[in-house]
């Protein structure tokens, strides 16, 4: 069973679950564009989860999913640059309100997990599927369409 859980929480780990519902952007939001959608992928994902890999290799975090919460505001810290570069670039491009709406989703999730987590350990796996759920929602179809 543990291996299951295992597979499980890599397939679903926040950088992933990030990339798909940002690279799934154009095929939700037609007048969202390729190059948007990859910049908005790089900053948001990308540059955050080679951030971590790094971190890893260098043995600033134990492990992959950060299980230590006093390793998690660093890679926390780096992704929020990372995202605020991004809708800076975003915002010099002129890109679609749908992909800086779900940027911006994005960064809300991130400073409310940052801010729980000073307290208490948050699954960050579970807030961001739950996030992920309402980007993709119909209320978000219909509300930046």
């Amino acid at each position: 069973m543990e291996k299951y859980a295992k597979v499980i929480s890599n397939i679903t780990s926040p950088p992933h679950i990030v990339i798909l519902v940002l690279l799934s952007t154009p095929l939700r939001h037609p007048n969202v564009a390729w190059p948007e959608t990859l910049v908005a992928t790089l900053f948001v994902g990308l540059i955050p989860w080679t951030a971590l890999i790094w971190m890893r290799v260098r043995g600033r975090v134990t492990d992959l999913h950060v299980t230590q919460r006093h390793q998690r505001w660093p890679i926390l810290l780096i992704t929020l640059i990372s995202i605020l570069g991004g809708i800076g670039v975003l915002l010099a491009i002129s890109a679609p309100i749908q992909i800086m709406a779900e940027v911006l989703f994005m960064l809300v999730g991130l400073v409310i997990v940052g801010v729980v987590n000073l307290v208490w350990k948050l699954s960050v796996h579970a807030a961001l599927i739950t996030l992920q759920l309402f980007i993709v929602s119909p209320f978000c179809l219909v509300a930046f369409n």
